[in-house]
């Protein structure tokens, strides 16, 4: 036969894999990835369809010559050519093939390794010698930016920025600042120069050297001009470095302008002015100037997150470009894109970056269910991620400074982590080159982060410093104006003692207020036994069937409903008469002890005293105030006007300039009274939360209820077990507590006293679910063994206000008219009520057949089921627990009320 098949020359294992050159070549612009097709894919597969060929040609030609043998002679072997061996033949072509198809595969399969370590840089190069002399020429690249720009050019542009520094420093005007700032540019741009200059004139000796290897013009062009992107960049580091003194040397020289003038302004005024200079003035002044000077400074050293992530880029992506040129070293990146601005994120994504991650990295960086990881893969990415960010925060400086060589260095510590840890490169070998560059992008997202938490920390760092400076400069001004106007600091001391004092005085008179309503609240409800006499007395005997319904929900609760509604209405019409009044009192207390300082000053009584002091000016003051028509006035300003310890009684050298501060002093004071009128409420707020929080605890007492008809304990304090048992004085049907009779679940209407009520044998639901239903054959054995704390200790029976009595039968005769009335009042509360209770105890059933219910059920006046809902949300319209909370936040405005007074 004179066809061939490929498998009849070669055989090809069906789990091999055979490697190809990519049909499209990706690339990333404008943040978005784009493919091209190539020609290189159609270039080898031509060739490779080229090599078949000839091989079937030359399989034809070999087994027609040794047909041929066959025929002439089995014994004849057929000649060699001379100096050829077996399977060295020529191609038509003349190019030299190979003895089978496996032979050439793993030629090419080396071959392609070799290539496919260039990455995306494949197609700059014509061959293979090309890519190796890039790479050794970009080797000495690295070498020179180490050297020149890493060593030399970081040391001498930082002694160059220490020299100059010193020099703002000692700069006393802005012109001064601008010549200091153009003489080190000069010196920076000669050192630029130079460095370039000398790392060319390496470069091209290297080359000159080396001619007969380095002979692609191209190449060597391109190395030479990749020289300058590392200086570029280093460039604007220590640009921005510098900067940054500059403007901490302006803003040094306009503070230094700003306290000059102030000071120079405050020797004015105390010069010409004398007796009339106000301190507030010179303050004002400053804070006007101070705040122009404070926004100057805060728009210039403002972190600027953009600028951040910019310079981060560029030294990743320079890192990156270094690492792919040494493909033997670094051939994970060969797969990695370089990072753009837009790939990065917005700020708040930048800023959430995974930089104080120690766990999740993995769960992030690597997709899931990737078929043939270990279980522990991802732990792996995580102790990977915080070898790499410790890494990166020992790089970057204090200063949030970085380098090319800072971005290499961290890329190469990724490198080894993945070159020595198997499960690493086993995602690596699963995932591909995406999970390097996502490791890429998140490290440099985490760099941002790092150095933008730096700038923000020297930012926050610089601006206490200021501020602190701004303080210092504000106390030698005051200094200065009191030293020559001690007056002026007395009476500030006089008036802000005197107000401080009023304020105590009007704290106190709101505690007095609250008071108040507290013994208002004592006369209804004196103790809880009473306290729960009323909350039956307002339900049950005075009919009112909402009531009841809410009493038989949570008695407590009732009780306090009614506590917060009187408290309420009593307090409503007292705390605007307190209120108004103590506003009013406040205010005109200040005017009139402005109104008599004056009068004091101008008749002459103050200079009319000799060594006038502060003590003996409250003094005087007080004796003018007791002439006031108003008697509580003259009393609140006599008993508030300020006195002092004989270490701070000073005298008093100029009257008229203590008495024209000490009324601005005052003015100001009443100006304020918006603040103060809202003082004066907070504090009525507060102190009446308080007292209402601990008047409920007296009232509430103990909140235990009757097992049986549910009735509210009567004692005052709630752990007085087993001292003394719980004990109420009114009781009440069970059916009110939900307690149903087993047959028929209707309603349990007997009175809790009631002997029968107390013979009948008791069942509850089990205590856990499957468990057995608890059983009693009786009341008192069900209280033995659940509720022993409503019996006597000693006797282990009910107490006299508990125990079962004849008269409380529902058939008794002669039962006492007490006793009656408390049935008959039962008897109408459930007739008018049961509607709405069986709403509340859902698994209770009506009971239509008792003969009393329609007697004592009132037309028109009974509760029905709708009412249920509206009768609850009453009921816990309000709550003693959020009355805490109120109370609690009382507090803290109290709190943050006398910080605002301060």
């Amino acid at each position: 036969p004179q066809s061939f098949r490929l498998q009849d020359l070669v055989f090809l294992d069906s789990e091999s894999i055979f490697v190809m050159p990519s049909a499209f070549n990706d690339d990333v612009q404008y943040g978005l990835q784009v493919s091209r097709p190539t020609n290189l894919y159609a270039l080898k597969a031509l060739q490779l369809r080229e090599r078949v060929f000839q091989w079937i040609g030359r399989a034809k030609a070999s087994r027609k010559e040794r047909q041929k043998e066959i025929d002439s002679s089995l014994s004849r072997e057929a000649p060699q050519p001379d100096g050829a061996a077996p399977g060295d033949m020529e191609s038509p072509s003349g190019v030299a093939s190979f003895a089978s198809l496996s032979q050439w595969y793993e030629h090419a399969r080396t071959v392609w390794q070799t290539l496919s370590m260039c990455g995306t840089d494949l197609l700059q190069f014509r061959t293979m010698r090309q890519v190796l002399m890039a790479q050794q020429l970009q080797e000495f690249c690295d070498a020179l930016v180490q050297k020149h720009i890493e060593q030399k050019m970081t040391a001498e542009s930082e002694a160059l920025i220490e020299r100059h520094t010193k020099e703002l420093r000692s700069a006393h005007a802005a012109g001064d600042v601008q010549v200091i700032d153009n003489a080190f540019r000069g010196k920076l741009d000669a050192l630029r120069d130079a460095t370039v200059q000398e790392m060319q004139y390496e470069f091209d000796e290297f080359v000159k050297a080396h001619s007969t290897k380095f002979t692609d013009d191209q190449v060597k062009s391109d190395k030479r001009f990749s020289l300058m992107g590392p200086m570029r960049r280093k460039y604007a580091s220590i640009d921005s470095l510098w900067r940054t003194s500059v403007h901490l040397a302006l803003e040094q020289r306009s503070m230094d302008h700003l306290f000059d003038e102030i000071s120079a302004r405050v020797t004015d005024l105390l010069l010409e002015q004398g007796a009339s200079v106000n301190v507030q003035n010179v303050e004002r002044v400053f804070e006007e100037k101070w705040s122009q000077v404070m926004a100057e400074a805060l728009q210039k050293q403002k972190p600027n997150l953009q600028r951040v992530v910019e310079e981060v880029v560029w030294h990743f992506n320079a890192a990156l470009s270094n690492l792919k040129s040494q493909f033997r070293k670094a051939h994970i990146f060969h797969g990695v894109k370089a990072l753009s601005v837009h790939e990065v994120g917005t700020n708040v994504e930048v800023c959430a970056s995974f930089l104080l991650s120690k766990k999740g990295v993995g769960d992030a960086l690597v997709p899931p269910k990737v078929p043939g990881l270990a279980a522990n893969a991802k732990t792996q990415v995580d102790n990977l991620w915080i070898k790499l960010v410790d890494s990166m925060r020992l790089e970057v400086d204090q200063r949030g400074q970085m380098s090319d060589a800072t971005a290499l260095k961290i890329l190469n510590r990724l490198n080894s982590e993945m070159e020595s840890g198997d499960q690493l490169r086993q995602i690596m070998h699963r995932v591909g080159s995406s999970f390097v560059h996502r490791v890429y992008i998140e490290i440099a997202k985490a760099t941002m982060h790092y150095r933008f938490q730096i700038e923000q920390q020297n930012f926050q760092a610089r601006i206490s410093e200021v501020l602190g400076k701004k303080q210092q400069k504000l106390w030698e001004i005051q200094a200065r104006v009191d030293s020559g106007k001690r007056e002026v600091h007395c009476a500030k001391v006089w008036a802000k003692t005197f107000v401080d004092t009023l304020d105590a005085h009007f704290k106190s008179a709101v505690g007095k207020m609250a008071q108040e309503i507290v013994s208002h609240m004592s006369n209804i409800m004196t103790n809880p036994a009473n306290a729960c006499d009323m909350a039956i007395e307002r339900s049950f005997t005075k009919r009112n069937w909402r009531h009841v319904v809410m009493y038989a929900i949570d008695p407590t609760q009732y009780l306090f409903m009614e506590f917060h509604k009187e408290w309420e209405m009593f307090k409503a019409g007292l705390v605007d008469e307190y209120c108004q009044e103590l506003k009013n009192s406040f205010g005109t207390c200040l005017r009139l002890s402005e109104t008599r300082l004056r009068d004091l000053l101008e008749s002459g009584d103050l200079e009319a005293t000799p060594e006038m002091t502060m003590n003996r000016l409250s003094q005087q003051l007080m004796e003018s105030c007791s002439s006031l028509a108003d008697e509580s006035l003259a009393s609140v300003l006599r008993s508030c006007l300020p006195s002092f310890g004989a270490d701070s009684d000073w005298t008093l050298n100029n009257l008229a300039q203590f008495v024209q501060f000490a009324s601005v002093e005052l003015q100001r004071y009443r100006a304020n009274m918006r603040v103060t009128e809202q003082t004066v409420e907070r504090r009525m707020e507060v102190e009446i939360a308080r007292q209402k929080a601990n008047c409920w605890k007296s009232i509430c007492g103990c909140t235990a209820r009757c097992p049986g008809c549910g009735t509210k304990c009567n004692l005052e304090l709630e752990n007085h077990w087993p001292e003394r048992p719980h004990e109420c004085r009114r009781h009440l049907y069970p059916a009110f507590n939900g307690w149903q009779k087993q047959e028929g679940r209707k309603p349990f209407l007997l009175h809790c006293r009631a002997k029968a009520q107390w013979q009948i044998a008791r069942t509850r639901p089990p205590i856990e679910p499957g468990g057995p239903e608890r059983y009693w054959d009786n009341f008192q054995e069900m209280l033995e063994d659940e509720h022993p704390d409503w019996l006597d200790p000693l006797t282990r029976g009910p107490l006299p206000t508990m125990e079962p009595l004849e008269d409380y039968e529902e058939d008794a005769t002669a039962a006492p008219e007490e006793i009656q009335r408390e049935i008959e009042e039962n008897r109408r509360a459930w007739a008018n009520c049961k509607d709405a209770l069986l709403e509340h105890f859902t698994s209770m059933a009506d009971d239509q057949d008792i003969e009393w219910l329609e007697r004592f059920k009132r037309e028109g006046g009974a509760l029905g089921a709708e009412d249920f809902a509206s009768i609850r949300d009453e009921l816990f319209a309000v709550t003693p627990l959020e009355s805490l909370d109120i109370l609690d936040n009382a507090v803290s405005m109290e709190d943050a009320l006398a910080e605002e007074l301060r």
